[in-house]
């Protein structure tokens, strides 16, 4: 089953614990392709390998660039990077190698991802 599970979180390795981790590594562990689309903040500094660590047979990661969401006191500067993320993130599906998909996951009940599911 082809999966596409789209997140807020910054996921570079689904060997680290976490809940969504967990369910991605206990898809892997029965045969499904997944697809993670992840959001790679302004503020967060990587290495240039960065999506390296989590792409592999079962696997593809790919990075939205988006404002800083979390973590930010200023509303303005954050009410803009919540309205762009939408578009940042189907921007990103567009380069997916799999378009179809069986299954999408969506970790925040967002209204900007709305498109994208559909």
């Amino acid at each position: 089953m082809n999966i596409l599970f789209i997140a807020l979180e910054k996921i570079d390795n689904i060997q680290k614990r976490s809940l969504y981790t967990d369910v991605l590594r206990e898809f892997v562990k029965n045969n499904h392709s997944i697809t993670i689309i992840s959001a790679k903040q302004k503020r967060d500094t990587v290495s240039k390998d960065w999506s390296s660590q989590c792409n592999g047979d079962m696997i593809n990661c790919l990075f939205a660039n988006t404002g800083n969401i979390t973590k930010n006191k200023r509303f303005l500067q954050k009410g803009i990077a919540i309205s762009l993320i939408g578009y940042q993130f189907r921007h990103v599906f567009k380069k997916a190698k799999q378009l179809k998909f069986d299954l999408i996951i969506c970790t925040t009940p967002s209204i900007t991802f709305e498109p994208l599911v559909r």
